[in-house]
């Protein structure tokens, strides 16, 4: 059963920030990166280590989402919040019932069509900061889920709580952010690329609940035939049959 699946990982939207991210350097900083493509310039942050870009995407993406919302993002997530109030067990709960019942499309979307505007605006967001650091490179973008699941990415400015990975025992952020994505695909808003990113989400939650990572302490990376293996079991899926990978909990079919 998932656990720790509470309102304000509802409202964190539970991506890639769900960490709080930092400590000490052990393994060798990768600043190399830096330099290889268009985009943003990154930093150069001592002790950092894993790659430069990915590690930026993530903190800047936990800065935008939680850490420093602004205004019109903080009314969204009010208005997804008191959409879903009657909740007990938050989004991806309702998401699973609505999952199992014949009508699942139609009441799921109906579910989140009062707060489409308000969905769009926090998708859109999010696909900003993809675009700043991964435009058109979705090989690249994926690469930053592999490392964000396996929990290689260590950034010293989120101490104490340094590795870019999902937290919670296990991890109820993977199903979120796949809930809120179903909805999006559901009501049309850019769904070839959400359903594109959902494969990317579910390979990186396949990775974290391989490698069963921390946020205080990097991990030692996957063998490259596991996370080859993961990457194309979901990269052959269809959509459909990603929604219905997800109905594991709370980790994929075949892994404990």
């Amino acid at each position: 059963m998932v656990t720790n699946m509470d309102r304000r990982q509802l409202l964190r939207l539970s991506a890639g920030a769900a960490a709080g991210l930092t400590a000490a350097a052990v393994l060798p900083s990768t600043p190399a990166s830096a330099g290889t493509r268009s985009g943003p310039a990154l930093p150069v942050v001592p002790g950092m280590s894993g790659d430069v870009r990915a590690n930026e995407f993530w903190y800047q993406f936990d800065e935008v989402l939680y850490f420093d919302k602004a205004p019109e993002l903080t009314e969204a997530y009010a208005a997804i919040t008191a959409n879903f109030s009657a909740l007990e067990e938050g989004v991806a709960y309702f998401w699973l019932e609505q999952r199992a019942s014949a009508e699942y499309r139609a009441t799921y979307t109906a579910a989140w069509r009062p707060v489409r505007s308000a969905l769009k605006y926090l998708m859109d967001t999010q696909l900003s900061i993809m675009d700043r650091y991964y435009d058109c490179d979705e090989r690249g973008l994926e690469q930053a889920f592999v490392d964000f699941g396996q929990g290689i990415l260590l950034d010293p400015r989120r101490d104490p709580n340094p590795v870019h990975t999902m937290d919670g025992k296990p991890p109820a952020g993977y199903h979120i952010w796949h809930a809120y994505m179903r909805a999006a695909i559901f009501l049309g808003i850019s769904p070839a690329r959400w359903t594109r990113i959902d494969k990317y989400n579910g390979i990186a939650w396949h990775l974290q609940s391989i490698a069963k990572p921390t946020t205080t302490a990097v991990s030692a990376p996957l063998a490259a035939s596991v996370v080859r293996d993961v990457r194309e079991v979901w990269n052959r899926r269809g959509s459909e049959q990603v929604d219905l990978a997800y109905t594991s909990v709370p980790f994929p079919a075949g892994v404990s």
